[in-house]
């Protein structure tokens, strides 16, 4: 930690790391190939289990009308078919017994993208239209729980190509709508633990507004119960913490969770997606999960040598299994359905 206090260096986390990861056998991930009953453990007794989705990137299917209506769209292989292979990886989920899922985790980017100046409403639209045929129609066949959703960067349609500004498609409130959500950012309690979804859609940091609630949040929460935060961007990611040290902003939304003191201090975990590339890190009683996309390389097999994988991480989703004692078991599936790009 510096002098000025304003952020931790390289050497210091590099330290703090070393120095507590002991304290913290909570943590565990592993990439399971598919999602095959074998590969997919039982729930422990009164665990809960969550499925973790994000950076899906629906899309109209390249042979649907919808999207030969949007520009973007109009030149597309159809080895991208992000319809086809979201709904036979949902279902693949679901028709596994060993999944009971308690609770749905969706890390945002739900849709392509409608932020791009380039997309019409009525392109953003038909984004929407697939995700609601494609997943949530999907999902509803087999699951009847909660689902939290925050916001994606590439979800908000920000009047884009003639829009209007009036519109009700524009900006944040219509995504909070389409997905159901209690608000851009909340806090809710289950199973004994508390989940806050947050909005880092502010050039990556929290507004004034949602920081001054958050402090409170942390303030409000009982010393020994155990939180989840999921957001859309990475709070921290270790590829730049490491390199460059934490700064303020992550320290002001980190460093009031952590614990050095008690012998067992309660669990906080930041889950993210965003990048597309699995990080997992923890220290003190923190830990910190960025899980790779469903959509890999953006459902483009052709660009990403045949697999869809991006930088590494497959395409794919995490089963997290938490614990009332605050052990998190978080698994990730490379669900890469073909390597010549042809759906299996």
């Amino acid at each position: 930690m510096t002098d000025n206090n304003k952020n931790i260096t390289r050497k210091g986390f590099l330290k703090t790391i070393v120095g507590t990861a002991a304290l913290v056998p909570f943590v565990n991930t592993t990439v399971l190939k598919g999602n095959s009953i074998s590969s997919t453990p039982k729930k422990k007794k009164g665990s809960k289990r969550i499925l973790h989705i994000t950076d899906v990137h629906m899309r109209p299917d390249p042979n649907t009308k919808e999207a030969k209506s949007i520009i973007e769209f109009k030149n597309l292989k159809n080895d991208w078919q992000a319809e086809k292979r979201c709904k036979k990886i949902i279902e693949k989920i679901f028709d596994n017994k060993n999944n009971e899922i308690d609770l749905i985790l969706n890390g945002g980017d739900s849709i392509w993208a409608a932020d791009y100046d380039k997309i019409s409403k009525e392109e953003a639209l038909l984004q929407w239209k697939a995700w609601d045929r494609s997943v949530v129609s999907t999902i509803k066949k087999y699951y009847k729980g909660p689902i939290l959703s925050c916001l994606g960067n590439h979800d908000m349609w920000w009047a884009g190509k003639g829009g209007s500004k009036e519109d009700e498609v524009y900006g944040k409130d219509y995504v909070v709508k389409k997905l159901k959500s209690k608000g851009r950012y909340f806090a809710e309690e289950l199973f004994a633990w508390k989940f806050i979804i947050l909005d880092c859609n502010n050039r990556g940091i929290l507004d004034k507004e949602q920081l001054s609630w958050y402090k409170n949040e942390v303030e409000i929460t009982p010393k020994d119960q155990n939180v989840i935060i999921l957001s859309h961007q990475p709070i921290v990611f270790s590829k730049s913490l490491i390199s460059k040290g934490m700064t303020e902003r992550q320290r002001e939304i980190i460093l009031p969770w952590q614990d050095n003191k008690n012998i067992k201090p309660r669990k906080v975990y930041f889950l993210s997606g965003h990048e597309h590339i699995l990080d997992v890190f923890h220290f003190s009683n923190i830990g910190i999960y960025c899980n790779g996309a469903m959509s890999g390389y953006w459902w483009n097999y052709a660009a990403a040598q045949k697999n869809c994988s991006y930088q590494g991480t497959p395409m794919g989703y995490a089963l997290i299994d938490i614990e009332e004692n605050g052990k998190l078991i978080c698994n990730y599936y490379d669900v890469t359905d073909a390597k010549d790009a042809k759906m299996i």
